[in-house]
């Protein structure tokens, strides 16, 4: 385990936030004021859990008996002092490597998964949340949007672009989601229907 004062030169400083170089070559941040609680684990690490990037490490004092393995712990629960299961972290920015305080909440499965980002993955996927490619029977396409809340699909429209389709998702997901509503992030001209 390492002393605070051992930390102090291998972490550097800027604006009360700390950069903690890890393992993998990866940087975590970490607010000033949670430098000696992350200091008791050991090992910190970057994980990558589909296309994102979060920070696991080792409790030492996971070590009960011989040849028993560290407790693996991942750096935002422990920042958020959370231990039940049922409660998860939430990085409102999608970074997982920025763990300071005002970047974490606490939310359910279904407020986690409204702040989700969108990655184009098929020819029918928009780089936009909720924006749907919909192939037409004249050989063009159009944009839907649409969002699910409380396990139904609502359909917010038909758009020429995407633009408009996601400015359309924006609004709805304001709406519904409140806090947790992942925005798309648009050209700042404005879109309408």
């Amino acid at each position: 385990m390492m002393t605070v004062a051992a930390i102090f030169y291998l972490y550097l400083f800027m604006d009360r936030i700390v950069k903690i170089p890890l393992k993998n070559g990866c940087v975590a941040l970490i607010d000033e004021d949670d430098l000696k609680l992350v200091s008791e684990y050991t090992g910190w690490y970057a994980a990558r859990y589909g296309s994102r990037w979060y920070v696991r490490g080792y409790d030492p004092r996971g070590y009960i008996a011989k040849g028993r393995k560290q407790k693996m712990v991942i750096l935002h629960r422990i920042i958020m002092r959370e231990n039940d299961p049922n409660i998860l972290i939430d990085h409102k920015d999608h970074d997982g490597l920025n763990n300071c305080k005002s970047n974490l909440r606490r939310c359910s499965q279904s407020e986690n998964q409204r702040n989700r980002a969108g990655t184009a993955k098929h020819k029918t996927s928009s780089k936009y949340v909720g924006v749907f490619r919909r192939d037409l029977k004249n050989g063009g396409f159009s944009w839907r949007a649409g969002l699910r809340i409380s396990g139904k699909w609502i359909m917010l429209g038909t758009f020429k672009d995407e633009e408009h389709a996601a400015n359309a998702y924006n609004n709805a997901a304001k709406q519904h989601f409140g806090e947790f509503a992942s925005l798309n992030k648009l050209p700042s001209v404005s879109v309408g229907k």
